[in-house]
């Protein structure tokens, strides 16, 4: 009897794999179609100006972002991840996950507008995590290409010094490259992402990559810390190879080179970097949420200006 059961679970499990990976909203195939429609374009800047809502940022010309990600696990164990496709960007508020994205004025580089993210604690302890961001599509950087990116970070934290040296941001994402993998839609695409460890430090990881790759790490005696509540310049530098001689990773924050490695940076030659993510990419803590805000981004295939 429990020979049959446990082979109508493996049954019933390939069964849901297969529609996870095979079905796609009506949404979904309607974004597939419009970027395949597009142009590529591997420039791009945002400084979150001459907007007044969120909802602006998203264009009816797929000039600004594509996609929001909210994504808590306090109510369910199945990860309620919700894409909101271009014209549907006020499904927002009504998506009670606890998790939001909104343009923020107090707290801000430049300009009169900065974008806040903020992510609850994240409470299963298994299957996911707590997430808000939002995605940029239409990238297409692939082999023997530079990319550069440019950006403003805020991340708030405790006003005290001893609180902030006990501030658990370890493994929390908060930028990424990703490529576009339409059969691993719902389990996740490779690419480079930036993250905490050894608490604020930064580091490079290869997200969803199989077999597993190296991160590209700070010196752990001579490490730089992300600082908090206060504006921090960070530069990230990728020559895109399949092979580690060939492959660059070069981190700046506020201008003082924090990594500088060889390394594979494509699992695969064929393979493109066609997605931005910026925000909360993961937050794995079950006792503090994180609240990061973000101004004056720049994507491109030429050096920035220093």
């Amino acid at each position: 009897m429990f020979k049959r059961i446990f082979q109508f679970s493996i049954i019933a499990f390939c069964i849901w794999i297969s529609y996870q990976v095979i079905y796609k909203t009506p949404a979904q195939k309607a974004m597939d179609e419009a970027i395949l429609s597009q142009e590529t374009k591997n420039t791009f800047t945002e400084g979150f100006e001459n907007v007044n809502s969120f909802s602006e940022l998203f264009k009816d010309d797929w000039s600004g972002w594509h996609e929001i990600i909210l994504q808590n696990n306090k109510f369910s164990i199945r990860r309620p991840v919700q894409y909101c496709m271009i014209n549907l960007a006020d499904c927002l508020n009504s998506q009670n996950v606890g998790n939001y994205i909104e343009l923020e004025q107090g707290i801000r580089r430049r300009g009169k507008n900065s974008l806040k993210f903020y992510a609850a604690p994240f409470v299963k302890k298994w299957f996911g995590n707590s997430r808000a961001a939002i995605r940029r599509q239409l990238f297409e950087y692939e082999n023997g290409d530079d990319l550069y990116f440019t950006g403003w970070f805020y991340f708030q934290g405790p006003e005290t010094d001893k609180k902030s040296e006990l501030q658990n941001l370890n493994q929390s994402m908060f930028l990424s490259f990703r490529s576009r993998n339409d059969s691993l839609r719902n389990f996740g695409e490779p690419g480079p992402a930036l993250f905490f460890n050894f608490r604020n430090s930064v580091a490079l990881k290869f997200d969803n990559w199989l077999p597993a790759m190296d991160s590209a790490e700070q010196d752990l005696l001579d490490r730089t810390n992300m600082p908090l509540n206060e504006w921090v310049e960070v530069k990230m530098h990728l020559k895109l190879s399949d092979k580690a001689s060939e492959g660059l990773v070069e981190i700046w924050m506020n201008d003082k080179k924090i990594i500088a490695e060889r390394t594979k940076t494509l699992p695969q030659a064929n393979m493109k970097y066609s997605i931005l993510e910026i925000g909360v990419g993961s937050n794995l803590n079950s006792n503090e949420s994180q609240t990061m805000y973000v101004d004056n981004i720049s994507v491109s295939p030429t050096r920035f200006n220093d």
